[in-house]
């Protein structure tokens, strides 16, 4: 197969030019002039070299046929050796070494490289030859998700002037062809999502199927060659197969108004791609190998993996595969948050109804987490009024993944639907992790993480019913019915959810829809985000506002 990536390239050292004297005569002959000559003199022999192989190379047509086919599923055509481009091979104890690989990059990155305003990044310039001009362009918009869009997965204090992920993973991209040719596949998919779906240059689909299948040539290649603990470079390129897989088209209507932490840590750019979930096993084993997240050196890395470990247990309601690495730890009593009045009243009020779990230890348990999630809304309803004591974004977003962490790692691996008890306590959970989609921890509906939670909860809620539990849990109840109808949005299961609601709202003499929401606030609820759907809500049930007498 004939493609883009196989043009030659040449890496020449690179080191800050001397200071220009005042009246000085420039040198001839020297360093500069020296390493000019030869890579031109390589380029102009690569070109010769290059046009003599164009006549075969593969047509472009074919080349999008063939990319429509991989990103469908259906292989590379009848004419290719491989028939299955997205798998990667599992960990073997392999000795045998490959030869090492050249890096193939297009000179694109060079304004990365000498634009970077971290000068520890501005030791090298790539010189070479663009046979393709879109693929400077899509080099270029590369370095800028190298610069100023992973970073953000990463995020640091806003008083840093340079956050330590960005010369980080560009170096590690400069160093390694797997994780760069990875890089690569997934800024062209970033670019589709930031464009609603629209190609930014022609050949995007060419190259998105280009630099994806070199990464999974190079992930393979290495894999088979491991004789110890894989590199940091080669978890990231696996890390990065895992989540980019391929743009979801399909338009959802939007159940309720957006979080603003919908954006933190780019959830809703990664939560919009179908993911390639078949690679997660493989990085399970990988990691074993390495023994462990705390044996990975490349700062940020392990933080990352452990993002996209707590997103898959978010999206399929699961525990996490990995542990919290690092202590909790209260906004409030760190200093981070420094509540004002505002602030004070709403913590005053959020997490009040679970209160009574306290009598139990498994309640308990279960209460130290819905607390640690109510302080993250206190401090994210501080956080977008503003304000000089408004609690930094990179804080609450570490509080938001910790509490995320303690929720699903409580979640039981078989619920005694017999125990009133333990279903109340579940049915408190799956409402939390909705409320968490909506608020703290969202990703978007092509996730289908309501789309799972809503059943489960009216599972639960249906034996809470049987055993009788609405007498003493009649609030607790009523917050989790109303967020499951929330969930059920254009669902067949919104039919069951408005029903109950009916049922026990005028049961329980709840005539407006400011006392539910009332009921509601004293447990997990943020109006800027729950108010509409919970106003429409009311108003599927009762079309005139009021309930009758």
């Amino acid at each position: 197969m004939a493609c883009a990536s196989r043009s030659k390239y040449m890496f020449v050292e690179y080191s800050a030019p001397p200071q220009k004297v005042e009246g000085q005569k420039r040198r001839r002959g020297g360093p500069s002039e020296v390493r000019a000559h030869i890579t031109k003199e390589f380029h102009r022999r690569s070109r010769f070299q290059r046009l003599g192989a164009l006549k075969t190379t593969v047509p472009l047509a074919g080349w999008l046929k063939s990319a429509s086919n991989v990103e469908r599923g259906e292989g590379l055509g009848k004419d290719q050796e491989s028939k299955e481009p997205n798998r990667i091979a599992m960990p073997t104890q392999s000795t045998d070494k490959d030869e090492s690989l050249e890096l193939k990059v297009s000179p694109g990155l060079r304004s990365m490289l000498v634009s970077n305003s971290d000068p520890t990044c501005v030791n090298v310039v790539i010189s070479g030859y663009m046979p393709i001009g879109d693929e400077e362009k899509l080099a270029d918009n590369a370095s800028q998700a190298l610069a100023h869009t992973w970073p953000r997965t990463v995020p640091a204090k806003s008083r840093a002037l340079i956050n330590p992920v960005k010369s980080a993973w560009l170096k590690c991209a400069m160093d390694s062809p797997v994780t760069f040719h990875a890089f690569i596949y997934a800024t062209t998919l970033h670019l589709l999502e930031a464009y609603n779906g629209h190609e930014v240059i022609d050949s995007a689909p060419m190259l998105r199927l280009s630099h994806k299948i070199e990464t999974i040539k190079l992930v393979n290649e290495q894999i088979k060659s491991l004789d110890g603990p894989p590199s940091d470079a080669l978890l990231m390129a696996v890390t990065i197969l895992s989540v980019h897989g391929s743009r979801d088209d399909v338009l959802y209507p939007k159940a309720h108004p957006i979080s603003p932490l919908a954006e933190a840590q780019f959830l809703r750019i990664y939560g919009s791609m179908v993911n390639a979930e078949e690679h997660v096993q493989g990085i399970m084993l990988l990691i074993a190998q390495k023994g462990g997240l705390d044996r990975i050196e490349l700062y940020g890395l392990a933080d990352t993996i452990a993002l996209a470990d707590l997103y898959f247990a978010s999206k399929h309601v699961r525990r996490p595969l990995f542990p919290w690495r690092r202590p909790h730890e209260s906004l409030v009593i760190s200093g981070k948050h420094l509540l004002d009045p505002t602030a004070m009243d709403l913590d005053a009020k959020l997490g009040r109804g679970f209160r009574y779990f306290r009598s139990t230890s498994a309640g308990r348990q279960l209460l130290g987490t819905l607390e640690s999630f109510c302080e993250v809304v206190t401090a994210l309803d501080h956080h977008t009024r503003k304000g000089p004591s408004a609690p930094e974004l990179v804080d609450i977003i570490e509080a938001r993944n910790c509490a995320q962490h303690r929720l699903v790692s409580q979640l039981p691996a078989e619920v005694d639907m017999s125990e009133a008890d333990c279903c109340v306590h579940h049915a408190s959970r799956l409402a939390t992790l909705i409320f968490s989609d909506m608020v703290i921890f969202p990703l978007p509906a092509a996730q289908g993480v309501k789309m799972r939670l809503a059943p489960m909860l009216q599972r639960t809620l249906e034996a809470c019913d049987r055993l009788g539990c609405w007498s003493l849990h009649a609030p607790v109840l009523l917050w989790a019915l109303t967020l499951g109808a929330i969930a059920a949005s254009f669902q067949e299961g919104r039919t069951w959810y408005v029903s109950q609601l009916e049922l026990h709202l005028s049961l329980f003499h709840v005539k407006q829809w400011s006392t539910l929401e009332s009921i509601c606030s004293t447990f997990l609820w943020w109006n800027p985000v729950c108010g509409e759907p919970g106003q429409t809500l009311w108003d599927e049930i009762f079309p005139d506002g009021i309930q009758d007498t």
